[in-house]
């Protein structure tokens, strides 16, 4: 990946006041028709308000995840990924139980540390730069603080279009 998700994260606009700049300027518009004979595009403008509206429910939800992400430690959080290698009926909800397992045989990583969900694997704690989320740990971060195997948590999926999509969990003390 030639830009580090991290980079991205820091230059992605508001998209709040992006959206909500777009949202008034489709109801100027539909102020602004002219007479009878304009019905036939108010119907446009209708979809664009529902399509914009959708995209405001869904950036606010970001907003809402991140300060959420912001209010714990670096140390208490990691990143899952790898979830597509997995084919599993594992659907992760919030407040979910996570295994971390420690996998120092692992040939590809000797700090990976393997997520499994009702005994289903379903990833990697993220232990790169351009697989874990800036306000997260990696799994090398991670080796000193757990055991060989440890109880964690799953808070939620992280996610703001295709710049920045990450399933979050947490350390429970």
């Amino acid at each position: 990946m030639a830009v580090h998700l991290r980079e991205k994260s820091k230059k992605l606009p508001n998209g709040l006041n992006m959206l909500n700049g777009a949202y008034e300027k489709v109801i100027k518009a539909m102020n602004a028709r002219p007479g009878e004979n304009s019905g036939e595009h108010l119907d446009k403008y209708l979809k664009l308000i529902v399509s914009i509206n959708f995209y405001i429910d869904y950036e606010r939800k970001f907003q809402g995840n991140l300060e959420a992400l912001k209010q714990y430690d670096k140390k208490e959080l990691f990143a899952i990924s790898g979830r597509n290698f997995y084919k599993n009926d594992v659907i992760l909800t919030p407040g979910m139980s996570l295994k971390l397992v420690k996998e120092q045989d692992n040939e590809f990583d000797k700090d990976a540390i393997a997520v499994y969900a009702q005994d289903e694997k379903v990833g990697y704690v993220a232990n790169k730069e351009y697989t874990k989320f800036e306000l997260t740990s990696s799994a090398s971060e991670l080796q000193d603080k757990i055991g060989d195997t440890a109880l964690r948590c799953y808070l939620f999926y992280l996610d703001r279009y295709a710049d920045i999509q990450f399933s979050i969990g947490k350390i429970i003390k």
